[in-house]
């Protein structure tokens, strides 16, 4: 009798200690797919991102529609390179990143007239009185570093916010940066359905390891009541 029990203790550690194992790591598992999810960062009602990718003005605009938001408040919409409308947007841009990045600015089409051309209507934002001088258009922002826009080499149309304290100045299409900030506004776009978090829906593998644990439960607990009636039995 000592040697059967001396047997089946290692046995119920075992199935014990399967079932644990399956369970947390089905949380785990679980847990990882929801925390992998991408998202874009919510500010305002709109969703921005930004992407680390050296290049030209040209390129980063070309770009950024066909980058989708990862974000479900603004999946499925169309990315445009950002608009800053007030110094708290503008702060909060800024913090995205550490490096040089390209906004949706551009003086190619005037010189000195500086417009929003990646929105609708492209609404000019400033109008330069001189060099170093060009005051925010009546409801609209802007943040210049002293002494910009200068058009320095005479053509310096593009909008570059610089990554050291976030002003802003006019640099050349031939300028490449560390990267740009893509926008997405909810509002100028028609709504899309809202995916379902990773959560909401259980995956394959997340059933199957659900279905291992239980039945691993299922064979522990009849062990056990098998168990306790031989020992009924033998009573």
């Amino acid at each position: 009798m000592q040697a059967n029990v001396s047997v089946r203790k290692p046995v119920r550690f075992v199935l014990l200690a399967a079932v644990l194992a399956g369970i947390l790591f089905l949380v785990a598992s679980h847990g990882n797919v929801a925390d992998a999810k991408p998202s874009a960062v919510v500010y305002n009602g709109h969703c921005y991102r930004y992407v680390a990718s050296v290049g030209t003005w040209a390129a980063a605009n070309a770009a950024a529609p066909t980058l989708p938001s990862p974000d479900s408040l603004c999946a499925g919409m169309t990315g445009y390179l950002a608009v800053i409308n007030s110094a708290a947007e503008n702060t909060f841009v800024f913090g995205l990143a550490t490096g040089d990045r390209w906004l949706g600015g551009s003086d190619a089409a005037a010189e000195g007239t500086w417009r929003w051309v990646t929105i609708s209507g492209q609404p000019i934002f400033c109008i330069a009185a001189g060099v170093g001088n060009c005051p925010a258009q009546p409801g609209y922002y802007t943040n210049w570093a002293v002494g910009d826009p200068n058009n320095q080499t005479g053509a310096e149309h593009y909008l570059e916010m610089y990554g050291s304290n976030g002003t802003w100045n006019d640099a050349t299409g031939v300028w490449t940066v560390a990267g740009y900030v893509v926008e997405y506004d909810p509002a100028a776009a028609a709504p899309t359905p809202v995916p379902a978090k990773p959560s909401e829906v259980p995956e394959a593998d997340t059933l199957l390891l659900l279905g291992g644990g239980m039945s691993g439960l299922g064979v522990w607990l009849r062990w056990q009541w098998s168990k306790r009636g031989q020992r009924t039995k033998s009573n």
